[in-house]
């Protein structure tokens, strides 16, 4: 691999979305308005690299292996990430084990992946995998805006430092709402281990390439 295939501009986009990841989760982690403000600008930042690097990359024909395969590895470390540090925030109701099948299907996918090359199978990034990626990342977006959206509330309009729980509360909204990042991920997560076995499934009935 050369230097100017490392260094193509899509390249530097996705090498600026793997840079913006620990910005982006300490700043959730932080959860203050300002910083979970500041974190949907880096996101959307984030959002924006992802999507302009693969069309300046069949624009200026800059299309490198290198880039194919850091492009979806810097998507899952983002999800890993963020979804990781929603774990360690206990307001929203995320435990670990919610979690974890959106880690373990990227794993079992890695070495299915790997598998299928050592045996000569077939094996293409289907459009529900695609589909998934898209969905984790609504997902995010989401759940950052539930956030965002109760300390907006707590900062501009009863201008007190307020739990989530306590808007809530304030809000007059049935108590069930502060459980909706939960539900949210726990879809994420199901759907996420349906790719893994969809890819499972074509696979094992697929032939030699």
């Amino acid at each position: 691999m050369t230097q100017k295939e490392l260094f193509t501009i899509p390249n530097l986009l996705t090498y600026l979305r793997i840079l913006l990841i620990p910005f982006i989760v300490a700043l959730i982690f932080f959860n203050t308005w300002e910083s979970l403000t500041i974190a949907f600008v880096l996101y959307g930042l984030s959002a924006l690299t992802d999507t302009f690097d693969g069309i300046i990359a069949r624009k200026l024909n800059q299309s490198t292996e290198w880039g194919a395969y850091l492009d979806p590895l810097a998507d899952k470390f983002l999800v890993w990430a963020v979804y990781g540090v929603f774990c360690f925030l206990p307001f929203l109701h995320i435990p670990w084990y919610v979690v974890l099948p959106i880690f373990l299907r990227d794993l079992f996918v890695t070495w299915l992946r790997g598998y299928a090359k050592k045996h000569g199978l077939s094996f293409k990034t289907s459009f529900i995998a695609k589909a998934k990626t898209t969905f984790q990342m609504v997902g995010i977006t989401l759940i950052m805006a539930f956030m965002w959206i109760l300390k907006t509330f707590a900062r501009w309009v009863y201008k007190a430092p307020l739990e989530y729980h306590e808007v809530i509360g304030r809000l007059r909204l049935p108590e069930w709402i502060q459980y909706l990042p939960l539900l949210l991920t726990i879809l994420i997560a199901l759907f996420t281990l349906y790719t893994g076995w969809d890819y499972y499934k074509k696979m094992s009935s697929g032939g030699k390439k």
